[in-house]
């Protein structure tokens, strides 16, 4: 994890490694689709049972770069990479391996790509006060992530119970009232 200025956090996340048995699973079912493919559809099949599954699964497949700037938040994968703006989400939803920033449901294509999905890689803290900073108020605590992240130079706290916390309509409004 890589920090040039407080304005910028930056780390590289490699999911399938984090999770061997996952991971030892996932190879063990794509084996069995990519043989399959291959004994009906020959090689024609196979090369595309390959792209098919493989494409579908390269943000936890190869290491995933994140960069959160001032500007907005950065994801760099192997099949892709783009920045999005702060404006661009509505809140954010913390859980265990990571937070969700989630798009405005209001949109019918954000409906269908929740929204950007950031690993932590033993940052936790860091990355949700770096997202709260920006997105403040907006967020909440699926269960099993704990509590919001103690501050900075604070004496450390018991983690409360995750709440319920807002729902996407919800979230909608405080965009559309932050818009206003």
């Amino acid at each position: 994890m890589s920090r040039p200025d407080a304005r910028t956090l930056s780390w590289t996340v490699h999911p399938i490694v984090k999770d061997p048995r996952r991971g030892l699973l996932l190879a063990l079912a794509f084996l069995l689709i990519w043989i399959g493919s291959d004994a009906i559809l020959g090689p024609e099949g196979l090369v595309l049972a390959v792209v098919a599954t493989v494409v579908p699964m390269a943000h936890y497949l190869f290491p995933n770069e994140y960069r959160l700037s001032e500007e907005g938040a950065a994801v760099r994968v192997v099949v892709g990479s783009g920045v999005k703006p702060w404006e661009t989400f509505v809140g954010y939803t913390v859980y265990p391996d990571g937070v969700l920033l989630a798009y405005d449901p209001a949109i019918l294509r954000n409906r269908i790509t929740k929204g950007v999905f950031l690993y932590f890689d033993g940052n936790r803290d860091e990355v949700v006060r770096f997202v709260e900073r920006h997105l403040p108020g907006q967020g909440y605590y699926a269960p099993g992530a704990g509590g919001p992240p103690d501050p900075p130079g604070a004496e450390p706290r018991g983690r409360p119970g995750a709440d319920s916390g807002p729902t996407a309509h919800q979230m909608r409004d405080r965009q559309d009232n932050r818009r206003r």
